[in-house]
């Protein structure tokens, strides 16, 4: 007992409330919790100067890009047009991820024996390489598969998505061709019931588990010079469309911009290097002149000490 007590003594103890008062102290004490806000919790979720501003959204994925997806992918276009870091990260996409090549097509048909059909796949792969030319591929004529591709990851990163319309029975060789389909032409202004009871969010018309079943594509793109006021839309089914884009949250139909969360920091970083290189110039560009009057001359003359 006399060691027990010994080795307590370096313990720091709390004193314990009188008996009578601790079931009414065990009863404030959620209350006493509940009323300290702050003192229990993450620092970023405390309410002080220094995070007074830090928005807190609630909204859902859709909410959050409903009606700002214009103006989104027109700031990401113009930071890839005049800023060259935005302009090297869409080039450096394309060589790491397209590749000189491309993705290219190897056909693995076997034999009865379980043999690689050698003459069949040389066959096959060199006609999809004759399909990926420009006359093919695309429904213009203009793009082949290799254009396709890098049109493809530019625009996902650049504009956030990227649609191409599969279209069977083409009028070329091998009855099948690709319309490639900026993010604008997919109305992200539509939005409602559909007439057969389906939901349309930003032009893409979803079922009841919010399955893309249509997408309602505009005649005209909205920034071309034949836009009209007046826009027709047509449906067209989700199986005749492939819809590039990366879903950051559940829930989200439409594709951001991935230099979007970059922008306003390389745009202030842009400003800041303009700044410093017309400081530089401004400062390289003074220059100072110095003359003599016929007075100095004179003076001059009479201070400088006479030969004898």
């Amino acid at each position: 007992m006399f060691f027990q007590k010994k080795a307590n003594l370096g313990q720091k103890t709390r004193p314990s409330p009188p008996a009578q008062c601790s079931a009414c102290c065990r009863a404030e004490l959620p209350v006493l919790l509940a009323t300290s806000p702050g003192k229990r919790t993450y620092e970023a979720l405390k309410h002080n100067r220094l995070n007074s501003d830090f928005l807190a959204p609630v909204e859902s994925a859709d909410m959050t890009i409903r009606g700002k997806l214009k103006r989104a992918r027109g700031l990401s276009r113009n930071l890839c047009a005049n800023d060259p870091y935005a302009k090297k990260f869409l080039r450096l996409l394309t060589i790491n991820v397209v590749g000189p090549q491309g993705v290219l097509f190897q056909n693995k048909a076997k034999n009865s024996d379980g043999s690689l059909d050698r003459i069949a796949n040389e066959m096959i792969e060199e006609a999809f390489k004759d399909w990926g030319r420009k006359e093919n591929a695309s429904v213009s004529g203009g793009l082949s598969w290799l254009e396709l591709q890098i049109l493809a990851i530019t625009s996902v990163a650049r504009d956030g998505e990227m649609f191409f319309r599969v279209i069977e029975n083409f009028p070329n060789k091998y009855g099948f061709a690709i319309q490639p389909l900026e993010a604008d032409m997919v109305d992200d202004e539509l939005n409602g019931k559909a007439a057969n009871g389906n939901e349309i969010r930003m032009g893409v018309e979803v079922d009841e588990w919010g399955r893309a079943v249509a997408y309602h594509v505009l005649a005209n793109h909205p920034g071309d010079y034949a836009y009209s006021t007046v826009q027709k839309h047509t449906r067209v089914p989700a199986e005749e469309i492939i819809h590039l884009f990366i879903a950051e949250r559940v829930g989200q139909t439409r594709g951001i911009p991935w230099l979007l969360t970059s922008a306003q920091r390389m745009r202030m970083l842009a400003g800041y290097e303009e700044a410093e290189l017309v400081a530089a110039r401004t400062s390289a560009s003074k220059m100072g002149f110095s003359w003599k009057t016929a007075a100095m001359n004179t003076k001059a003359m009479m201070k400088t000490p006479t030969a004898t």
